[in-house]
């Protein structure tokens, strides 16, 4: 774990190399130096690595992680609120489904594409008129999309 740590803190590392060591820092199960690290983590510059810090709080899931990545949907980087918005899912936080449905009109394009994957995820059956209503618009990716989602109720 503290060569996980060390790895991530050393900014010489490739952003990439940082990342990584904080996913796996998380598959390993070390959900409280996840979270000890968060500060430090999403003040960083590297896109890259904070968008592997939301990955890594989706994989630990709870209510801190939970927490955070509804701050990570707010970043100034779209493949990090993508990301923050797919570990908003994977938490199975009980506000998960809320929140994103809140925020499915709020945001682009492409965060729309991964609300509905994260609904996908969840398969939660309060999203179903949802998904359905999103399945018969104009937009025939995003209908698509939800017509996948929906798949999981079958």
């Amino acid at each position: 774990m503290n060569n996980l740590i060390e790895r991530i803190k050393n900014s010489s590392l490739r952003a990439e190399d940082r990342g990584e060591a904080l996913i796996l820092l998380a598959y390993e199960g070390e959900k409280q130096a996840v979270l000890d690290i968060v500060e430090e983590v999403k003040t960083y510059p590297e896109p890259y690595i904070r968008a592997a810090l939301a990955q890594a709080l989706g994989i630990i899931g709870g209510a801190k992680a939970y927490e955070q990545l509804v701050e990570f949907t707010n970043d100034s980087e779209l493949y990090v609120r993508c990301d923050a918005i797919l570990g908003v899912a994977q938490t199975k936080d009980q506000r998960a489904v809320s929140y994103l449905l809140g925020l499915y009109d709020k945001t682009g394009y492409e965060e729309r594409k991964r609300i509905l994957n994260a609904f996908e995820q969840l398969a939660d059956p309060t999203t179903i008129d949802f998904l359905t209503e999103v399945s018969n618009s104009d937009d025939k990716e995003l209908a698509e999309i939800a017509k996948d989602a929906l798949d999981v109720f079958k």
